[in-house]
């Protein structure tokens, strides 16, 4: 139990000290619902985490009427825009609309895995306007469509659907002062592919964890680089743990798709 409860820790600790490429993106094309100032609006797009609480402003198109996108300033009450697009009023896109996230919040540090909510709200008038969030999550690759809502303020977004991209066959750690094994992980083959000095290390077994800190797999790593097959793991953040037979122990960590 004691060595399950270290190797739970040291997970939370590595997922939020190592960071890896992961991007959302959101489409969504607006509707005039004819207020006053229609098609002219403001409206800003933003991210929160799973209890309500603000993470980061993606996009703010306001400036003298910016106090009626009233549910941006209940959650970003400072009105907080780093990093963000930024603008004044606008008419309505005829094309769909793209906004990206690289999933940091409003101190450039990468947010935790976990559940997330992307907010979008426009107003035409000096009241508030149209208002909706959709759920997402990090930590795994993953695609959605909204259909065409019929309902208000449902009606006023449509052509919705957004991803979660994690960039394939980058290095989850480069190669460091201290560190000896180098990883990169292939989505599209499953594989992980493992490098590191033979004539120094002998023995490498590789042991794979899990988020709750179960061992789901073990095999050796043999003549300095190897290609460890992942076929039967789900998607999701794993510890990979190299011990060599001097007992040389490093931990990296990769994400599963």
């Amino acid at each position: 139990m004691k060595l399950k409860s270290l190797l739970l820790s040291l997970f939370f600790v590595l997922a939020t000290t190592l960071s890896f490429s992961q991007v959302l993106t959101f489409k969504v094309l607006t509707k005039t619902y004819n207020g006053p100032y229609g098609p002219d609006h403001v409206m800003a797009v933003w991210v929160t985490n799973a209890n309500g609480a603000f993470v980061k402003t993606i996009d703010k198109h306001a400036a003298a009427r910016v106090q009626y996108l009233t549910n941006w300033i209940a959650s970003t009450p400072t009105k907080n825009v780093v990093d963000a697009t930024t603008g004044s009023t606008f008419a309505h896109p005829s094309t769909v609309a793209t906004y990206t996230w690289n999933c940091t919040d409003v101190n450039r540090a990468v947010v935790p895995d976990g559940n997330y909510f992307i907010n979008v709200e426009f107003t035409e008038a000096d009241a508030t306007g149209k208002y909706m969030k959709y759920p997402f999550t990090i930590g795994a690759a993953s695609s959605v469509t909204v259909p065409n809502a019929t309902t208000n303020p449902g009606m006023y977004y449509t052509s919705v659907s957004y991803s979660t991209t994690i960039s394939a066959q980058t290095p989850i750690n480069e190669a460091k002062a201290g560190q000896v094994y180098n990883i990169c992980y292939q989505p599209n083959a499953k594989v992980l592919q493992v490098k590191y000095d033979a004539q120094m290390h002998h023995g490498v077994v590789a042991k794979i964890f899990d988020a709750k800190g179960e061992q789901v797999s073990q095999q050796i790593v043999p003549d300095g680089s190897s290609s460890i097959v992942l076929n039967n793991l789900s998607k999701g953040v794993y510890l990979i743990k190299f011990v060599d037979s001097k007992g040389t122990i490093e931990t990296k960590r990769f994400v599963a798709q």
